[in-house]
């Protein structure tokens, strides 16, 4: 039931991004239009002993377009050190955003993954550290919103759970340690280099 699958009381808030953070992933839940489920992409960091600070959320319902922008501008404010996951549906609809997104995002460290658990199992690791108060928040106007969500979320089908998701996958991208790269279907690479 709500409030009892993340426990936010134990989740602090802090003024700035804590010292010693080594790694960054920043996930997103894409959504795909303007007046359905919102995209959010949520920036998550780790130190050496494994604490989580959850940086920034980004969050809006655009348009393609919009959200496209939206996304590029956030890896540039984000920089080359953090890379970005996005969720791999599958079928052609997938393949064709690999290949819009590997023009957008050239040279960024990025990758597609499939999501292949359910929504109460992909969040069970990131949950658990948020009740043990392993994952602060650095201050900012969305936490109440970050807060709400987590703490209404069920791990049921339903409802807003855009910020769980993403929050889940950079948590889990992170800690199991799936390998960085940049995906690029063979179309792109070859349109990028030149080759025909």
């Amino acid at each position: 039931s709500a409030g009892m699958f993340f426990k936010i009381g134990n989740v602090p808030i802090i003024d700035a991004v804590p010292a010693g953070i080594a790694r960054w992933c920043r996930a997103w839940d894409l959504g795909a239009t303007e007046d359905g489920d919102p995209t959010t992409g949520v920036k998550i960091g780790v130190d050496a002993l494994g604490r989580c600070v959850v940086a920034d959320v980004r969050r809006g319902q655009w348009t393609p377009d919009e959200r496209n922008k939206n996304i590029q501008q956030v890896a540039s404010l984000d920089g080359l050190r953090v890379p970005i996951r996005f969720p791999q549906d599958p079928g052609q609809a997938s393949v064709d955003q690999k290949v819009n997104f590997g023009r957008m995002l050239a040279g960024y460290n990025f990758i597609f993954l499939p999501v292949i658990r359910d929504k109460a199992t992909r969040a069970a690791a990131f949950a658990a550290q948020v009740n043990v108060g392993n994952v602060s928040l650095v201050r900012g106007k969305w936490n109440a919103s970050f807060l709400a969500e987590l703490d209404a979320f069920t791990g049921e089908n339903g409802g807003r759970d855009d910020q769980v998701d993403a929050s889940s996958d950079a948590f889990n991208w992170l800690v199991r340690g799936e390998k960085s790269k940049v995906v690029w279907p063979d179309s792109v690479t070859r349109d990028m280099m030149g080759a025909g």
